[in-house]
């Protein structure tokens, strides 16, 4: 069996074979299967489907009852999420004022009087004006700092004399 050339007639022709089509349409399909051999053919074949195949029918009303409502939104949901926001945005506008403000000036006789802005946790001197030389040295002495206690504690010293 070929196939039709004509591939919008074929594509109709299971609303054709069902009588879904109506008025020109129809004429037009029936014109084209009294001339396409290839068109008859398959509408043989959709017929000898359709007639051993079993009816089945899907009862969409029942499948559409068994599913739960969607559960619109309560304005009170709404009115909480606003206010969690909110809070939100209230947290951290009140987070960056204290960052900000939590920076201070300090009079350190190291660095001959100067005021250094400091901020907790940050260096209180100002290295800039520190030359190549004494920057690899505060890095290598950085290097033999420790930042946390050693896991094992040095054994402790006996101070009881040789003969008890």
């Amino acid at each position: 069996m070929t196939d039709c050339s004509n591939v919008d007639m074929r594509e109709v022709l299971p609303e054709f074979l069902h009588g879904k089509l109506d008025g020109m349409a129809l004429g037009r399909v029936q014109a084209h299967l009294d001339l396409c051999s290839d068109c008859t053919a398959e509408l043989a074949v959709l017929r000898a489907v359709c007639s051993t195949a079993p009816a089945t029918w899907v009862d969409v009303e029942r499948i559409a009852a068994a599913i739960p409502p969607y559960r619109q939104r309560k304005k009170l949901d709404v009115v909480y999420l606003r206010l969690a926001a909110a809070f939100l945005i209230a947290a951290v506008g009140v987070s960056a004022i204290a960052v900000t403000h939590q920076r201070r000036s300090v009079y350190l006789p190291e660095t001959g009087g100067q005021a250094v802005t400091t901020s907790p946790g940050l260096a209180i001197v100002d290295i800039s004006d520190l030359s190549d030389d004494h920057l690899a040295q505060l890095i290598s002495d950085m290097d033999h700092l420790e930042a946390a206690p050693p896991l094992d504690p040095d054994p402790a010293l006996s101070l009881s004399t040789g003969g008890a």
